[in-house]
């Protein structure tokens, strides 16, 4: 079989992928828009530079749905974008042998904090780029969570600098990248598929930047592809409830329909019944938070532990979980105690979907709990300067608190003391 680069051309929608066959020189959107560059790619899309004949002072950022993904209607990150009309510029769709692909027109941005992680000869940033990327990715999550909506995938590859979208800033940047070209073309069946290596555009930050320098930019949060938007939950919820409530009514010839209810863990914040999206995807499993773990119903709480694994893997170069202890949800579940330093509370335990696997009768944990400390394995990381670590433990160790009622929110976050260095300017 033909080995591909990057993302797998071949590979069809029914097989849950089915790629964008893009190029240089391509016209999309009827000819409004025409590719100059391949920026990236992920599980779900492909990201292209692209000059709309509208306007060709701006460059335009088009991402490429696969055509599986586009097959979820209504797409949930269109949805999501909207909330934000400034987000989304246009969206189209275009079509391949692969099937018909969503495609959006959204506002570039720099090099990711993976990027910039991966730069970095320990492969680990520095204290104030971390809570610059923090202190900018609460300002969003607090907007979003505003507006009903779970970001769902709060991770480093996510989190990029922002830079101008204006061809005059960024046609003497484009000059200094190697040009971007269809390397060769790849053959699959009776189908020929044109091979584009990617480049992202630099942004204003690179991983030895001071704090000075670092505080002067933006950073952004992006991909909403796993967003989700709680109204529609609570919607949902309420339809499920009402249709339960009238099945019971027929088998029960004089019983009361009580009115449609929203189950809530406090009187602000609705919960999740429904399994996540990146649940099922190629998402990386050590992000999942213990309440996924147990099947339990979640809130916007689960970006907050999200955030948390982020910031232990930008700071120590490592993830969170070891990936020989993400493939068991048991001993996941186990190291995450823990890593967060607490314990499952007997009253959340209870409520779990798997009670009888991880707790007894009680609801106390049976499982053995590794000695590894979060501090132990910052130290040995061997990346994080002495007098970081305690700010950096009690920081990680609050967004992994293990019962999402006591989670702290964005806004909550907002305040903490190590993170407001991030928000100097």
């Amino acid at each position: 079989m033909a080995q591909f680069p990057e993302e797998p051309l071949h590979l069809t929608a029914s097989e849950g992928f089915g790629y964008f066959p893009g190029y240089p020189g391509q016209k999309l959107n009827k000819g409004q828009y025409e590719i100059t560059r391949k920026i990236g790619y992920g599980p779900r899309s492909s990201l292209w530079l692209a000059l709309d004949s509208c306007n060709d002072k701006l460059y335009s950022l088009i991402k490429v749905l696969t055509a599986h993904e586009t097959l979820h209607k209504p797409p949930q990150e269109l949805n999501a974008l909207k909330v934000e009309g400034n987000l989304v510029d246009d969206h189209f769709e275009e079509d391949s042998h692969h099937g018909t692909h969503l495609c959006l027109s959204l506002v570039i941005s720099g090099l990711s904090c993976e990027h910039l992680r991966l730069s970095s000869p320990t492969k680990s940033l520095s204290r104030h780029i971390v809570q610059r990327a923090v202190a900018c990715v609460l300002e969003e999550l607090v907007h979003w969570h505003k507006n009903d909506i779970i970001h769902g995938a709060v991770t480093e590859s996510n989190i990029a600098s922002s830079i101008s979208i204006q061809r005059a800033d960024i046609d003497p940047v484009l000059a200094e990248l190697s040009p971007c070209t269809i390397e060769r073309k790849i053959t699959v069946g009776d189908v020929e598929y044109p091979i584009v290596l990617s480049t992202p555009i630099p942004g204003y930050i690179v991983w030895d930047d001071n704090k000075f320098q670092v505080n002067r930019n933006s950073m952004t949060l992006n991909n909403l592809g796993h967003s989700q938007k709680m109204k529609d939950h609570r919607k949902k919820i309420t339809v499920e409830h009402t249709k339960k409530m009238r099945s019971k009514k027929k088998k029960r010839k004089h019983a009361v329909v009580t009115p449609p209810k929203v189950i809530a863990f406090t009187p602000t914040e609705e919960i999740v019944s429904t399994p996540p999206t990146w649940e099922n995807s190629r998402m990386d499993r050590s992000l999942r938070p213990p309440e996924i773990i147990l099947g339990l119903p979640y809130t916007s709480k689960v970006d907050v532990w999200m955030l948390g694994s982020t910031v232990y893997h930008m700071s120590t170069g490592k993830p969170l979980v070891p990936e020989e202890k993400a493939a068991d949800d048991g001993i996941m579940l186990s190291w995450l105690v823990a890593m967060s330093g607490g314990h499952v509370t007997p009253a959340l335990a209870l409520k779990s979907n798997v009670t009888s696997e991880y707790f007894d009768e009680n609801g106390l944990f049976k499982l053995r709990i590794p000695e590894e400390t979060l501090e132990s394995q910052i130290i040995a990381s061997g990346v994080v300067q002495a007098d970081d670590i305690p700010g950096l433990v009690k920081f990680v160790q609050t967004c992994l608190t293990l019962d999402p009622a006591d989670r702290p929110s964005p806004e909550d976050l907002c305040d903490d003391v190590w993170v407001t260095p991030g928000f100097d300017e």
